[in-house]
């Protein structure tokens, strides 16, 4: 029972967590519009009793599916990083397996290639988009191009990686005479492995699109607001006022947490959600056991260590 009264504290504060400025403005709207409704006495007073099986139709089942599909984008990113991180693992030990015999093989070069690959992930993966969250409006194009020359220079620098890779294959099978099937299976990983970085790089660019949010938001923040505003105003003529108010400033609240807690997760490797994809300690066992190949050291990951990231806008200077 302990732990029950504790796990629902803490949904009560995730709940609160989920609220930003915009549940703010939909709450001032559903205020205003509550009033109104209620004290408004031309020639007679403008309260219906709406069925909110249509506000469940038109605004609560489209969030909960806008919701789900973020939901099923981190497990996207999960099961990608999963095969990345093992496409890394599998070619540095049977490279090495398969290079004990042969000191001419350049097994340096190709765990230097999986390092390099492993961090630059790391430094694609980790910085956030401000359009994951808000619409790209014009004065922000020259971030939007920077955006997209930081994203062309690291998949050039991915290919180049992954070239890297192939020619070191190569050398192997040419210099340890490497029968045909060991030569294909590392080609296969290493093209594998440049499949699992592309789907991170998919998961991490491509969301749900500008304009499902954008209904998303116009639905929750003045259609339920603004035409329910007669539902609230008949509940106080059934209740009072008082009642009327507070529950919907709670049900908006709800709409707007929900909606929230699916933008949270358009970006699920930013780590500025409640429930990201952690690159970083994902990466770090096969980061350690590649830079130990390479006689270097690697650090445990932390927040700050962002120097190199490419350039972004904060979300707060919107």
């Amino acid at each position: 029972m302990i732990l029950d009264i504790r796990d629902l504290s803490s949904s009560i504060l995730w709940f609160l967590a989920c609220q930003t400025w915009y549940t703010l403005i939909c709450s001032i709207i559903t205020m205003i519009s509550t009033s109104f409704f209620t004290y408004f006495d031309a020639l007679e007073k403008l309260a219906a009793p709406l069925d909110w099986t249509l506000v469940s139709f038109t605004v609560i089942l489209p969030a909960v599916v806008f919701l789900a599909a973020a939901f099923q984008r981190r497990e996207r990113a999960l099961d990608a990083l999963s095969s990345a991180k093992l496409r890394l693992t599998s070619l540095h030990v049977l490279y090495g397996l398969w290079s004990a015999s042969s000191p001419n093989a350049p097994s340096a070069e190709m765990s230097g290639h999986l390092a390099d690959l492993a961090a630059e992930l790391e430094s694609f993966l980790l910085p956030p988009r401000f359009y994951s969250q808000y619409y790209p409006y014009l004065g922000f194009r020259s971030a939007m191009l920077q955006i997209a020359l930081d994203r062309s220079r690291h998949e050039q620098r991915r290919r180049a990686l992954l070239a890297g890779m192939a020619s070191c294959v190569a050398a192997l099978a040419k210099e340890a005479n490497l029968d045909g099937a060991r030569e294909i299976h590392l080609h296969d990983g290493v093209r594998e492995l440049g499949l699992a970085c592309q789907r991170l790089a998919d998961v991490k660019e491509f969301r749900t699109p500008q304009g499902v949010r954008s209904l998303t938001r116009v639905y929750v923040g003045l259609v339920v607001p603004i035409f329910f505003g007669p539902y609230w105003a008949w509940v106080a003529q059934q209740t009072n006022f008082g009642f009327a108010f507070f529950f919907s400033v709670i049900m908006e609240m709800a709409l707007v947490g929900v909606m929230n807690a699916a933008i949270s997760l358009e970006d699920p490797f930013d780590n500025l959600g409640m429930d990201g994809v952690f690159v970083p300690e994902a990466l770090f066992e096969i980061q350690h056991d590649l830079d130990a190949a390479l006689g270097r050291t690697h650090e445990a990951p932390e927040d700050e260590e962002n120097a190199d990231a490419p350039v972004t806008i904060p979300t707060d200077t919107l």
